[in-house]
């Protein structure tokens, strides 16, 4: 099926993504002793990806909504691997050249992946039918926590043999070689699924099942713009949890005890392991209760949307409890137990942003993710004071817990299926 391609190519595409992403947190030590680099200035390379990232999310968004999500992907994917591969060059730059190169590098590596989410939305829109959209959204977005956890492990190894630009020009050709597999096997955009979709609702029918998108309902524009108020509030928690354990894991796992980096680089993993592990079986859960007992998709996705804001709150308690006697087996599991059942999100929230706004799932996304962007870079400043002061770690996890409680109950008030259009 057409939509298998495209679900396959975007699985490899997110992969890459993170694998870029996360190559450059782990060559910052090697590349900052060789440009005599500060951390002042880590810290600026640091945000011009994030900055490149929010600037990219509504245009590219509108973008894929427009001309598809599949084309867009396809494009970004390309730029941000040769961006990959020009910054293995930088060293070959005169010395007072080389921070400017890194810092426009940096930024337009953000602005290229700015696409991901909101062209998978659109493609997932277009192509995936709702009986199998949760399978296909949690297998593309696990496939970018499988891409962390071989980035965080095989980085290493590829910088004792080849250096830190033998790295980073690895993995470019990994993304060049997945560019070319997707230019020869993707489907083209308007070789549209109308007739998939007519045999899907004659199925459902001869099943005594809800077709595709009967679980969406019409409402006034007032009722619509405060679903997509709480459709944002929604990514930005998500937002929350997953920027400060993305960038603070290390970290706070290291305040527990010492460790060599070996072993916190392969512990630091396991929670994204975790992620693309819970990912996949939720999605398989989510189609199996749409297609095999008959529930709505509404019904799905507010099971699967509360199982990734209770479960996480829950996940940390332990952690409340220990303080700074927590144990590191305790803390690594708690964290997995986090990022794996948040991971239900991708069946939920993602699914739900499909089933509500099939024509206008790219620009949606890149709404919501703008504002979960732009709360993940205050909340690692925040994570930062808070983890300085008295309070520690614990006053962390205590406000991600209220925040994902929140969360829950504003989900299932609100979230009844309603339509949007953009």
């Amino acid at each position: 099926m057409q939509w298998v391609r495209a679900v396959v190519f975007f699985a490899g595409a997110m992969a890459s993504a993170s694998m870029h992403r996360v190559t450059f947190s782990v060559l910052a030590v090697p590349i900052r002793a060789e440009f005599g680099l500060s951390l002042p200035q880590m810290g600026v390379l640091h945000s011009a990806v994030l900055a490149g990232y929010i600037l990219g999310q509504i245009p590219l968004g509108v973008l894929a909504d427009r001309i598809g999500g599949i084309p867009v992907m396809q494009s970004s994917l390309l730029l941000w691997t040769l961006v990959t591969g020009a910054t293995s060059l930088i060293r070959n730059l005169p010395p007072q050249h080389r921070f400017l190169a890194l810092l426009a590098a940096r930024a337009a590596q953000g602005l290229a992946q700015s696409c991901i989410m909101p062209a998978t939305s659109a493609m997932a829109a277009k192509w995936v039918s709702e009986e199998y959209r949760a399978r296909a959204l949690t297998v593309i977005h696990a496939s970018f926590s499988l891409g962390m956890v071989f980035g965080m492990l095989a980085t290493p190894v590829l910088v004792v043999h080849f250096a830190w630009p033998g790295a980073l020009m690895g993995f470019t050709l990994l993304g060049l070689a997945w560019a070319a597999f997707g230019q020869f096997t993707l489907p083209k955009e308007g070789m549209q699924r109308a007739s998939e979709t007519t045999e899907e609702l004659s199925r459902a029918a001869s099943q005594g099942r809800p077709g595709p998108g009967a679980g969406v309902r019409k409402g006034n524009r007032t009722s619509m713009w405060f679903q997509i108020a709480l459709l944002t509030w929604t990514h930005c928690v998500i937002g929350w949890g997953g920027f400060i354990f993305q960038f603070w894991i290390p970290t706070y796992l290291t305040s527990l005890g010492p460790h060599n980096l070996e072993s916190m680089g392969a512990l630091s993993a396991l929670p994204w392991a975790a992620s693309a592990a819970v990912g996949i079986m939720a999605g398989n859960l989510a189609d199996w209760l749409q297609k095999a007992r008959g529930w709505k998709a509404v019904r799905v996705r507010a099971l699967t949307q509360s199982l990734a804001t209770l479960g996480p709150a829950l996940s940390l308690l332990p952690l409340l409890l220990f303080r700074t006697r927590t144990p590191m087996s305790l803390a690594v599991g708690c964290l997995a137990a986090f990022m794996g059942l948040q991971a239900f999100c991708y069946a939920g929230f993602h699914a739900y942003v499909q089933d509500v706004a099939p024509k206008d799932a790219g620009k949606l996304l890149a709404l919501t993710n703008s504002a979960s962007t732009l709360v993940g870079f205050a909340a690692n400043l925040i994570t930062g004071a808070l983890a300085g002061s008295r309070f520690g770690y614990t006053a962390v996890f205590g406000l991600t817990i209220a925040f994902y409680l929140a969360s829950c109950l504003s989900w299932n008030v609100v979230m009844k299926g309603q339509e949007i259009v953009l």
